[in-house]
């Protein structure tokens, strides 16, 4: 894979980060975290030095944060099961 290529991985992985950071939606956030993991990790694994630190460190990062959003996206489907369940 090119550089141009990884670095259009890294732009829209650090993109999906901010995004997720804006979004109330505990699901959805998980959601763009979680994606924007799996391109910083297909960066990492096609990368060259520099752009590989990079790509290690949004990893880092992304991972981190899904980490600390999966809880409240958890409850998030559960509370969404419940009023699903209850409107029957």
């Amino acid at each position: 894979m090119n550089e141009r290529s990884v670095r259009t991985l890294l732009w829209s992985s650090g993109i999906l980060l901010l995004t997720g950071g804006m979004v109330m939606s505990p699901s959805a956030r998980l959601l763009a975290f979680g994606l924007a993991a799996v391109l910083a990790v297909l960066a990492v694994a096609f990368g060259r030095r520099r752009l590989r630190l990079v790509a290690v460190v949004l990893t880092f990062v992304s991972l981190l944060l899904v980490v600390q959003v999966y809880p409240n996206a958890k409850q998030d489907f559960s509370d969404y099961r419940q009023n699903a369940n209850a409107r029957r």
